[in-house]
């Protein structure tokens, strides 16, 4: 133990030297040892022109409180982190980086005195036992989903990666959907032909469905302020919103579509005292295009690897107008 206090004062000297000449603005140095007899703390004051030495020995009967005392700092790191999670900036993410090196270096601590003190391990709740394996933003994500196109349900899917954390590339596809109609309505005609009666109630017309259709473009999301009662959104939303992880996004790209446009006719037809009911329809053309998109939407996480949206998006096909919600679940790895 001797040799070992007398390491730890050179080496503080060495450190302490080196901190004088290259930052100034150090003042303090605190070196903690974990031994089996207990935890050392050596703290060297620089912030005066003669060096101060101190040196605080807590044996293991004191190492329980300084358990509990590294859990209160883990707790208040993983706070930070979420905090910096949120904000989402270039700056952010950087800092985000030097505090997983703090907060990985802590844990080691934390385990270290585990060791010691086996019967502590209980205080951990789950909130931060999650935490200590807390991993960094995942960069690709996939989603499913289903809307309404007209008066059509549709399902989407779509997959995505973050450039950064607040901006992705996306793409996917949505199934097909009628987007026009035009029909004639329903008419009563009646007659003879040949000596024999007829009669004919149909309706025919002209109607253009997509194909299933292709999307490329981008997402850009930020966190949403908090909410107050007089800021007016729905309850629910600022109740949502009482733990700052609402987000809200904007999107765009390009949707590319294909469309077959048929004729349709469905009806009753009595001829001689015989009813036919003939109902279908018969493609007789085709077209493609792209049209821009855009919209934008709510994003709720549900783990740490889950969330939902809810989005309403524009855009057209064929000259048509089309617009609509639509909700979806993603996941992220």
């Amino acid at each position: 133990m001797k040799n070992q206090t007398i390491l730890i004062l050179v080496v503080s000297l060495l450190i302490t030297f080196s901190l004088k000449l290259y930052a100034e603005e150090v003042t303090k140095i605190e070196i903690i040892v974990y031994t089996n007899d207990g935890v050392e703390s050596t703290i060297i004051d620089t912030n005066s022109d003669s060096l101060t030495l101190s040196t605080i020995s807590q044996k293991s009967k004191n190492v329980s409180q300084l358990l509990i005392s590294k859990y209160a700092e883990l707790e208040d790191l993983i706070n930070q982190i979420r905090i910096l999670n949120k904000q989402k900036g270039n700056n952010e993410s950087q800092l985000i980086i030097s505090k997983y090196a703090e907060l990985e270096d802590l844990k080691n601590q934390i385990r270290i005195l585990n060791n010691e003190n086996k019967e502590l391990v209980p205080i951990m709740n789950s909130a931060l036992t999650d935490s200590l394996n807390t991993k960094k933003q995942s960069k690709y994500y996939l989603s499913t989903g289903f809307g309404k196109v007209k008066n059509d349900v549709v399902a989407n899917f779509l997959a995505g990666y973050k450039l950064f954390p607040n901006l992705s590339i996306e793409g996917g596809l949505i199934t097909s959907a009628e987007v026009h109609s035009i029909s004639t309505g329903n008419e009563t005609e009646s007659g003879t032909t040949d000596g024999k009666a007829w009669s004919m109630d149909a309706n025919a017309g002209l109607k253009t469905t997509t194909n299933t259709s292709y999307l490329l473009g981008v997402n850009y999301s930020v966190p949403l302020p908090n909410l107050t009662n007089n800021v007016p959104f729905p309850k629910f939303l600022r109740n949502l919103q009482s733990d700052n992880n609402l987000d809200f996004y904007s999107k765009a790209g390009v949707l590319f579509w294909g469309v077959d446009y048929s004729l349709f006719l469905n009806g009753t037809i009595i001829f001689d005292g015989v009813t036919y009911t003939p109902n279908g329809s018969v493609p007789f053309a085709k077209s493609k295009g792209s049209d821009i998109y855009y919209g934008i939407g709510l994003s709720y996480p549900l783990t740490n690897e889950a969330s939902i949206r809810t989005e309403y998006a524009k855009s057209k096909i064929a000259g048509v107008k089309i617009g609509g919600f639509s909700s979806s679940i993603v996941f992220e790895f």
